[in-house]
Parts: C-alpha cells; sequence; structure tokens
C-alpha cells in the first residue's frame, strides 16, 4: 500500500491562544527563520510600493502614488495567498495588516489635502480642483470617513478570530454525546481579501480619479463605494465572531471537545494527512472504516480535507496542533491507523501506548509502496506476499513481525470476470479504460504518461476502425507540478468530446475508479495502483512504459505488469505488435493470459475473499487486542484546560506552522 515521503509545504503554525507569551515569541521566531527568497521578494515589493506611494504623495503626483499603492495591495495579497512568513515578521516587531493599511489610506489622504489647498497645482487643470477651495472641501470629509472605515474594516478582521485559531479546531459527528458541529471555517483566502478590498477600492480608485483629472463626483463615488464595502467587511466579521463566541475560546473548545471524546470513547484513530488535493486518499477508506465492530474517529491534521470529504457517519476532528492531538487521541484509543505519511504523523506517532499501523491508500509498484520511512510504524499491513517481498528486497532494517497481510477490503466494489465470461465475449459496446496516474512530487516517482502518450493513444483509438468506447479518468493530482500534464488532460477532454457523447470524461468524485473498472474491457494504466486493484477484475490490461525501459529491467521493477501488454513512448509493444493491435486483442478478452492475470493478482493482493471489508474490520479488531496486550493498563492523556478566555493572540493570516504529507 503506498507510502508517502514527507514533502514540504508552505503552510505554517500559528501560535495557541492557549500559550505563554514567551511561546508565542518562541513561536514568531521560529517562523521568521523561515523566511525564503521569495517571501523577502514579497517583503522588498511591499515596502518599495509604500516609498513609491510616498513619493508620489511629496511630489503630489498621483500617477506614481497610483503605481505604488497597487503595488501595496497586489504584494499584500500575494503574501496572505501564499501565506508567507513576511506577516507574522512584521506582526512581531508591531507592524500588523491593519497598521499598513492605515499607512496606506492616510497617503492617499495626504495626497488629496495636498491637492486641495495647493494653489498652484489645481492650476494644472484637474477638473473639480479649479473651483475655489471653499466649495469643494465638504469632499476631505467624507474621503477621511472612507479612509477610517477602510481602516476599521481591517481591525475587525484581525479582531474576529483573536483567541479562537477557528481554522486549526473542527468536528463533526458528536452531536450525541453533547457536542454539536463546530462552525464551519471559513475559506481564508477569501475572506482574507474581503478585509483588504475596501482599502484596495479607496486607495486605488481615489488615485486614479487624481491621475485621470476627473470630475469631483467621482471621488465622492469611490469613497461610497469603499465605505460601504468596508461596512460589509465589518459585518462579516461581528457575524464571524459570534459565531465563534457560542462555542467559546479555543481552550474551552478544547475542554468540551476532549469531554465528549472521553463519552464516545474511540478505540482505533485514522490520522490523516495531506495536502488539500489529497483527501482522495482518505476517502478509499470511507466505506470499510464504517463497517469497523470498534469504536473509530477520523482525526484530520488540515482542515482543508472538510470540503472534499464524502459523508461519513463516523466523527471526525480536524486537530492541527501537536498540543490539540495529544489532548484529543482520549484514553481509550489503542491503535493509529494511517493511510499517509508525512511530517505531521509524528503528531500522534509520539505518543506512548499507541499501536501504530501503516495502512496506506494504495498495493503498488511505485519505489513509495515501500519506502524505508515506513519502518517507524510498528505494522505495516500490506494487501498480499507481493507488498512484504518489496520490503525485504529493501534491506533497510524492516522486522518480519512488522507485516500483517490483510488483503485489499476495496476490491469488494470490483466485479471479476471468469474465463467463460471471457469466451463469451465483451459488451455490445467494447470500452476502453485510460487511467493515468499522477506526476508525483518527486522525478524519482513519476510513472505518468499522461503528459507523452496520453495524447497519441487517444488518437490512435479514434482513428481505429471502428473505435472503442473511451473512459477517460485521471488522477485527480495530475498537473499538480507539471503545465504539460493539465495540457494533456485538457486535449484528451476535448478531442473525446469532439468525437461524440459515447466516451466519456471523469473528473474527480463524477464516478468512483471503481465503477469506471466495472464498466471497461480493458484498461491502459501506469505504475500504480489502480493497476494492482484492476487484476481483481482478471480483465485484460495494458501498461505503459513512458521512458521505454527493456522489457527485463521493466518487468523486473514492476512485476504488476507482467501479466498485460507493455506499450513504448513510440506505441509499439515490446513483445510485438503495436498499440491498437493490443488494444484488439484486449478487446476480445485475451483468453490466453487469463491464467497469469488470475495468478498476479493473487500475489500482489492475496486469495480471493468472500468478504474482503469483513475480514479487514475483524483484522482491526485484532489489532486493538494486540494494542491491549502490548500496552496493558490505562493510558495517561493530559487534561485540557479548562479556562473561560484566551490572550488575545493574532491569528490572522498565519497558518499550521509544519509541513503537510505527501501523497504518492
Amino acid at each position: 500500500m503506498d507510502a508517502t515521503p514527507p514533502e514540504r509545504s508552505d503552510v505554517r503554525a500559528s501560535p495557541a491562544a492557549t500559550a505563554t507569551p514567551r511561546e508565542i515569541r518562541a513561536a514568531y521566531k521560529d517562523s521568521i527563520t523561515r523566511i525564503g527568497y521569495a517571501d523577502l521578494a514579497l517583503a522588498a515589493c511591499h515596502w518599495l510600493g509604500f516609498v513609491a506611494l510616498a513619493l508620489g504623495v511629496l511630489g503630489r503626483n498621483p500617477w506614481i502614488a497610483l503605481v505604488g499603492a497597487i503595488i501595496v495591495i497586489g504584494s499584500q495579497v500575494a503574501i496572505t495567498a501564499l501565506r508567507s512568513p513576511v506577516t507574522r515578521a512584521l506582526n512581531y516587531i508591531g507592524i500588523s495588516r491593519a497598521t499598513r493599511v492605515l499607512l496606506l489610506v492616510a497617503l492617499v489622504v495626504l495626497l488629496e489635502v495636498t491637492v486641495a489647498f495647493t494653489p498652484d497645482w489645481r492650476a494644472d487643470g484637474f477638473g473639480f480642483w479649479r473651483t475655489p477651495v471653499d466649495s469643494e472641501v465638504g469632499i476631505l470629509p467624507a474621503v477621511a470617513v472612507s479612509a477610517a472605515l477602510c481602516y476599521l474594516a481591517v481591525l475587525a478582521y484581525q479582531w474576529r478570530d483573536r483567541g479562537f485559531a477557528s481554522g486549526s479546531l473542527a468536528w463533526r459527528g458528536l452531536s450525541r454525546f453533547g457536542l454539536a458541529d463546530s462552525a464551519l471555517p471559513l475559506p481564508p483566502l477569501g475572506t482574507n481579501q474581503l478585509a483588504l478590498l475596501p482599502a484596495a477600492i479607496f486607495s486605488i480608485g481615489a488615485l486614479a480619479v487624481l491621475a485621470g483629472h476627473a470630475e469631483s463626483a467621482w471621488l465622492i463615488a469611490v469613497a461610497t463605494v469603499a465605505s460601504a464595502a468596508s461596512i460589509v467587511s465589518c459585518i462579516t466579521s461581528l457575524v464571524r465572531r459570534r459565531q465563534l463566541l457560542r462555542e467559546g475560546y479555543r481552550p474551552t473548545r478544547i475542554a468540551r471537545l476532549q469531554a465528549a471524546l472521553d463519552a464516545y470513547a474511540p478505540e482505533v484513530v485514522i490520522f490523516f494527512t495531506a495536502p488539500a488535493n489529497g483527501t482522495y486518499a482518505l476517502n478509499v477508506w470511507l466505506k470499510t472504516a464504517s463497517s469497523f465492530p470498534t469504536r473509530t474517529l477520523i482525526m484530520l491534521s488540515e482542515a482543508s480535507h472538510l470540503a472534499n470529504i464524502e459523508e461519513t457517519e463516523i466523527p471526525l476532528v480536524v486537530a492541527t496542533q501537536a498540543r490539540d492531538v495529544e489532548y484529543l487521541t482520549v484514553d481509550s484509543v489503542r491503535v493509529v491507523l494511517h493511510p499517509t505519511t508525512g511530517n505531521r504523523v509524528f503528531h500522534i506517532m509520539r505518543l506512548r501506548g499507541l499501536l501504530q499501523i501503516f495502512i496506506g491508500h494504495g498495493d503498488s509498484d511505485k519505489v513509495s509502496s515501500f519506502n524505508p520511512y515506513t519502518r517507524i510504524f510498528d505494522e505495516i499491513w500490506v494487501s498480499g506476499p507481493a507488498g512484504i517481498d518489496r520490503y525485504r528486497a529493501l534491506g533497510e532494517g524492516f522486522r518480519t513481525d512488522q507485516f500483517v497481510t490483510v488483503g485489499r477490503p476495496q476490491l469488494a466494489e470490483i466485479a471479476s470476470v471468469s474465463e467463460e465470461d471471457l469466451i463469451a465475449g465483451v459488451s455490445s459496446r467494447p470500452t476502453v479504460l485510460y487511467a493515468p496516474t499522477w506526476e508525483g512530487f518527486l522525478e524519482q516517482s513519476n510513472y505518468s504518461s499522461l503528459a507523452s502518450m496520453g495524447v497519441p493513444m487517444i488518437k490512435a483509438m479514434l482513428a481505429m476502425p471502428t473505435p472503442p468506447r473511451i473512459l477517460f479518468k485521471p488522477h485527480p493530482s495530475s498537473g499538480h507540478r507539471r503545465a504539460d500534464m493539465i495540457a494533456a488532460q485538457e486535449e484528451i477532454s476535448r478531442l473525446l468530446r469532439a468525437a461524440g457523447s459515447d466516451h466519456e470524461v471523469y473528473g474527480d468524485g463524477t464516478v468512483s475508479l471503481y465503477a469506471a473498472f466495472n464498466q471497461a474491457d480493458t484498461m491502459i494504466t501506469d505504475i500504480s495502483s489502480v493497476l494492482t486493484d484492476f487484476l481483481a477484475s482478471h480483465k485484460p490490461y495494458l501498461v505503459t512504459n513512458p521512458l521505454s525501459e527493456p522489457l527485463t529491467d521493466f518487468l523486473a521493477a514492476f512485476p504488476s505488469a507482467d501479466a498485460g501488454t507493455i506499450v513504448d513512448a513510440d506505441l509499439t509493444t515490446q513483445r510485438g505488435g503495436n498499440f491498437t493491435e493490443a488494444i484488439e486483442l484486449a478487446l476480445t478478452g485475451d483468453i490466453g493470459g487469463s491464467p497469469a492475470r488470475i495468478a498476479l493478482s493473487e500475489y500482489l493482493l492475496g486469495p480471493i475473499q468472500d468478504d474482503p471489508v469483513a475480514s479487514f474490520a475483524h483484522e482491526v479488531s485484532l489489532s486493538v487486542d494486540r494494542a491491549r496486550l502490548r500496552y496493558p493498563g490505562v493510558r495517561s492523556v493530559p487534561r485540557a484546560p479548562q479556562i473561560q478566555s484566551g490572550p488575545d493572540v493574532e491569528t490572522s493570516d498565519i497558518a499550521p506552522l509544519d509541513n503537510a504529507g505527501a501523497l504518492s
């Protein structure tokens, strides 16, 4: 099952609302040391924008001031969007975002005042300053009030979440234990920019009016729009604050959540950490987990997964900080199941008295499926004998007693075909599924054919005398780091849609991978867990070899390809013939290859089970028994502090500190 190497992420942590001033200073200092060259470049742009704005004011040149304001606003948006530690560094020395917005709007107002009361400058012909000053000074109070409201909007935003750190703590499914579902975390980027929008409207709009020699009505219009946006932003912050107050300050929420979990008394925790686009690695386990006879809790290390997780009745919590994980892994917990790896697994790995088990999220010949990193777990659950052989071949210090063969519960959703079915022929509409993997975080783990072979293969099938029906289901993370993957995906989608409605392009969540397996008569895929799972169907398959490695080397590295047809980058097959001939053979059922496919599926996935889900659930129960024998007695979990208020720690624009888990 796919192990995953730790991967750097640009998310960083806010100080906990329960932290002491010394801890807060240490957290800020640690974050400041994470500033890289890109962060420094953003900070430089930000302050150069202020310099240009100030020079424009001093020189009474609205064009220079306008350029400076655009740079200030643009760099602030980038700093927020990228969650740069520049924000924390500036907060640490007392220059918060509200302070910077105050400086921005004050400079704009100063320029307008200078323009209004400088006769020589008025003579240059700017429309609404030609008339005597006395008839136009009424504009200045309106501008000043608008600027003050822009500043107030940012202050309200910063005040909104103080003491709550709302995005780093959430829960679902605990209402029967006296705890209603928590408020949904707001999308940070959108709410951050909502607070900044009034200042952007005011500064850029007002300076554009001055630079464009517009009439006074335009300046009043800008001030009015900025004021309205400020009021909306303030109301939004107030509503959010009241919503959070109903749940209590962060320490209070932690204590209430811990009490609810004590009442639930979970025995098993599924601990999940991954980038925001990696929720699929948890979703593949939800149906299986719902059948566990043990009380189970899902613990998410990133709040972003709440948006993509499938419906489940299993209670879940979001705990982004190691301190929270310690409080919420309550006394009753005995076993922790890990679908992924990554730096954050150590939030729970460090806790004593728990049996830590790596279950992965797929079984494949990828290097990430047998990474030496996984030896840190007490047990490693594999689908079949092949999983153990991969680890043993590494010779990296794995123990024999670490391995437990559990089969693959997801196979219950895959329909297997018999030799009789193959002899009877394919469906009335021969169907090919193309399901390429993604490019991985590193080139070492890039097994994808999408960018190099995807478009030529689709064109070749569409050009066949009798084209098969084509189903296209790319990996949800395709294009994560390579633009050519996205381009190829878009081109394949265009080709299939242009070829007719008979073909299908599946996006993430439109149809399950296993449902696509059941529709297809054959599949083209890359080295990945998709290939391994498809073997359970016993249908013929084609495997891409994008680097055109020699057949002997390819099969030695990827034994899961041994019962399929291997297609090189030039669309020839190393066992003779070409790509379209291989497709035609596969669509006839390739009867001769059936025994090899069945034998290989048992080697990779274990023997066929009547109920693989029940078998896996039973193994989870046995793991709880093993944990009790290994760690007798009651675990001692520290009690969350029962306080009703928290210090005013600003958490605006700051995200969790340590790295999110990576996916294979």
